[in-house]
Protein backbone atom coordinates (compact mmCIF):
# COMPACT_ATOMS: atom_id res chain seq x y z
CA UNK A 1 0.00 0.00 0.00
CA UNK A 2 2.33 2.73 1.26
CA UNK A 3 2.18 6.16 -0.30
CA UNK A 4 -0.10 5.24 -3.19
CA UNK A 5 -3.19 4.91 -1.05
CA UNK A 6 -2.60 8.06 0.97
CA UNK A 7 -0.80 10.29 -1.48
CA UNK A 8 2.83 11.31 -1.37
CA UNK A 9 3.01 14.06 1.27
CA UNK A 10 6.00 15.67 -0.44
CA UNK A 11 4.11 15.78 -3.74
CA UNK A 12 1.10 17.26 -1.93
CA UNK A 13 3.34 19.94 -0.41
CA UNK A 14 4.83 20.72 -3.84
CA UNK A 15 1.32 21.09 -5.27
CA UNK A 16 0.34 23.38 -2.38
CA UNK A 17 3.46 25.49 -3.01
CA UNK A 18 2.56 25.79 -6.71
CA UNK A 19 -0.97 26.87 -5.75
CA UNK A 20 0.44 29.55 -3.45
CA UNK A 21 2.77 30.70 -6.20
CA UNK A 22 -0.16 30.88 -8.65
CA UNK A 23 -2.12 32.95 -6.15
CA UNK A 24 0.81 35.36 -5.88
CA UNK A 25 1.13 35.59 -9.66
CA UNK A 26 -2.60 36.24 -10.05
CA UNK A 27 -2.39 39.03 -7.48
CA UNK A 28 0.64 40.56 -9.18
CA UNK A 29 -1.05 40.47 -12.58
CA UNK A 30 -4.19 42.08 -11.16
CA UNK A 31 -2.13 44.79 -9.45
CA UNK A 32 -0.34 45.51 -12.72
CA UNK A 33 -3.66 45.92 -14.53
CA UNK A 34 -4.79 48.37 -11.86
CA UNK A 35 -1.52 50.34 -12.21
CA UNK A 36 -1.91 50.49 -15.98
CA UNK A 37 -5.50 51.66 -15.62
CA UNK A 38 -4.45 54.41 -13.22
CA UNK A 39 -1.65 55.54 -15.54
CA UNK A 40 -4.06 55.98 -18.43
CA UNK A 41 -4.29 59.68 -19.13
CA UNK A 42 -7.69 59.76 -20.70
CA UNK A 43 -10.43 61.45 -18.83
CA UNK A 44 -14.01 60.58 -19.57
CA UNK A 45 -16.93 58.65 -18.22
CA UNK A 46 -15.80 55.61 -20.21
CA UNK A 47 -12.28 55.92 -18.75
CA UNK A 48 -13.69 56.02 -15.22
CA UNK A 49 -15.90 53.01 -15.92
CA UNK A 50 -12.81 51.19 -17.18
CA UNK A 51 -10.89 52.03 -13.98
CA UNK A 52 -13.86 50.99 -11.84
CA UNK A 53 -14.16 47.72 -13.77
CA UNK A 54 -10.43 47.00 -13.32
CA UNK A 55 -10.73 47.64 -9.57
CA UNK A 56 -13.78 45.38 -9.41
CA UNK A 57 -11.95 42.66 -11.36
CA UNK A 58 -9.00 42.98 -8.99
CA UNK A 59 -11.29 42.41 -6.04
CA UNK A 60 -12.62 39.23 -7.65
CA UNK A 61 -9.09 38.10 -8.49
CA UNK A 62 -8.03 38.69 -4.87
CA UNK A 63 -10.90 36.51 -3.67
CA UNK A 64 -9.89 33.78 -6.13
CA UNK A 65 -6.27 34.04 -4.94
CA UNK A 66 -7.48 33.78 -1.33
CA UNK A 67 -9.36 30.60 -2.24
CA UNK A 68 -6.25 29.18 -3.90
CA UNK A 69 -4.24 29.89 -0.76
CA UNK A 70 -6.93 28.33 1.43
CA UNK A 71 -6.93 25.22 -0.77
CA UNK A 72 -3.13 25.11 -0.53
CA UNK A 73 -3.39 25.32 3.25
CA UNK A 74 -5.86 22.42 3.31
CA UNK A 75 -3.56 20.42 1.03
CA UNK A 76 -0.56 21.10 3.29
CA UNK A 77 -2.56 20.05 6.34
CA UNK A 78 -3.53 16.85 4.54
CA UNK A 79 0.12 16.21 3.67
CA UNK A 80 1.01 16.51 7.36
CA UNK A 81 -1.83 14.19 8.31
CA UNK A 82 -0.58 11.66 5.75
CA UNK A 83 2.92 11.88 7.23
CA UNK A 84 1.56 11.30 10.72
CA UNK A 85 -0.61 8.38 9.58
CA UNK A 86 2.29 6.75 7.73
CA UNK A 87 4.54 7.20 10.76
CA UNK A 88 1.90 5.68 13.04
CA UNK A 89 1.39 2.74 10.69
CA UNK A 90 5.16 2.14 10.55
CA UNK A 91 5.41 2.31 14.34
CA UNK A 92 2.53 -0.12 14.90
CA UNK A 93 3.89 -2.46 12.22
CA UNK A 94 7.30 -2.47 13.90
CA UNK A 95 5.87 -2.96 17.40
CA UNK A 96 3.49 -5.74 16.36
CA UNK A 97 5.99 -7.71 14.32
CA UNK A 98 8.60 -7.37 17.08
CA UNK A 99 6.06 -8.64 19.62
CA UNK A 100 5.14 -11.65 17.45
CA UNK A 101 8.86 -12.37 16.92
CA UNK A 102 9.51 -12.27 20.69
CA UNK A 103 6.55 -14.56 21.39
CA UNK A 104 7.64 -17.03 18.70
CA UNK A 105 11.17 -17.06 20.15
CA UNK A 106 9.75 -17.80 23.61
CA UNK A 107 7.76 -20.71 22.18
CA UNK A 108 10.87 -22.09 20.50
CA UNK A 109 12.83 -21.71 23.73
CA UNK A 110 10.06 -23.51 25.65
CA UNK A 111 10.01 -26.41 23.21
CA UNK A 112 13.80 -26.61 23.04
CA UNK A 113 13.92 -26.66 26.82
CA UNK A 114 11.64 -29.70 26.79
CA UNK A 115 13.97 -31.79 24.59
CA UNK A 116 16.06 -34.36 26.44
CA UNK A 117 19.74 -35.03 25.85
CA UNK A 118 18.99 -37.87 23.41
CA UNK A 119 17.00 -35.47 21.21
CA UNK A 120 13.66 -37.05 22.05
CA UNK A 121 10.68 -34.99 23.12
CA UNK A 122 10.15 -35.27 26.83
CA UNK A 123 6.38 -35.53 26.66
CA UNK A 124 5.89 -35.40 30.40
CA UNK A 125 7.80 -32.14 30.59
CA UNK A 126 5.80 -30.56 27.77
CA UNK A 127 2.39 -31.58 29.14
CA UNK A 128 2.75 -29.28 32.12
CA UNK A 129 4.04 -26.31 30.09
CA UNK A 130 1.59 -23.99 28.27
CA UNK A 131 3.37 -23.63 24.93
CA UNK A 132 0.55 -22.71 22.60
CA UNK A 133 0.64 -19.42 20.76
CA UNK A 134 -0.87 -16.56 22.77
CA UNK A 135 -2.57 -15.36 19.58
CA UNK A 136 -4.46 -18.61 18.88
CA UNK A 137 -7.93 -17.01 18.88
CA UNK A 138 -6.89 -13.60 17.51
CA UNK A 139 -7.84 -12.25 14.09
CA UNK A 140 -4.22 -11.10 13.70
CA UNK A 141 -1.51 -13.74 13.64
CA UNK A 142 2.02 -13.71 12.28
CA UNK A 143 0.85 -15.30 9.03
CA UNK A 144 -2.22 -13.01 8.76
CA UNK A 145 -0.78 -9.53 9.20
CA UNK A 146 -1.53 -6.72 6.74
CA UNK A 147 0.84 -5.82 3.94
CA UNK A 148 3.57 -3.33 4.86
CA UNK A 149 2.19 0.20 5.06
CA UNK A 150 -1.44 -0.95 4.85
CA UNK A 151 -3.96 1.17 6.73
CA UNK A 152 -5.23 -1.99 8.48
CA UNK A 153 -2.16 -1.73 10.73
CA UNK A 154 -4.07 0.97 12.59
CA UNK A 155 -6.72 -1.62 13.48
CA UNK A 156 -3.99 -4.12 14.43
CA UNK A 157 -2.64 -1.47 16.79
CA UNK A 158 -6.06 -0.85 18.37
CA UNK A 159 -6.62 -4.59 18.79
CA UNK A 160 -3.20 -5.27 20.31
CA UNK A 161 -3.47 -2.26 22.64
CA UNK A 162 -6.82 -3.68 23.76
CA UNK A 163 -5.07 -6.96 24.52
CA UNK A 164 -2.44 -5.10 26.57
CA UNK A 165 0.35 -6.10 24.21
CA UNK A 166 1.59 -2.53 23.78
Amino acid sequence: MGLGMYGDPDALDRLAARMRAYAGEVRQDAAEHVRRGQRAEWVSTAAQRYRDRVAQDRSQVDRAADQLEQAAQVLSAHAQQVRETLAMIAHIEQEATAWFDRQASRLVDTVEGAIDSAGQTAKKLIEGVPWTEPWTDWPYRPEKLPAPGDREWLEVGRFMRGKGVF
